[in-house]
């Protein structure tokens, strides 16, 4: 199953258990992040982040220091919501 294809089925069960109202909310929610703009400021696939450094188990990791070493791969986990 391709990835498309797997939120499309998520989103048709959504539509089918969410009530009207949940379903109002985060279509407008949607619509507003759309008519924001943000997604054309978004960093795409192939292009490159901004430096950046976060705190990891063992102090801080820094992209500038990961890249040195090789390619990086970022994921983002937004929870489970």
């Amino acid at each position: 199953m391709t990835l498309q294809a797997k939120l499309d089925e998520i989103a048709a069960s959504f539509a089918k258990q969410a009530p009207e109202a949940t379903r109002a909310v985060m279509h407008a929610h949607t619509d507003s992040l759309i008519a924001s703009g943000q997604a054309d400021r978004a960093i795409g696939v192939g292009d490159t982040a901004p430096s950046f450094s976060l705190d990891g188990p063992d102090g801080p990791i820094a992209l500038d220091d990961l890249t040195s070493k090789g390619p990086v791969v970022l994921t983002w986990f937004r929870g489970t919501w």
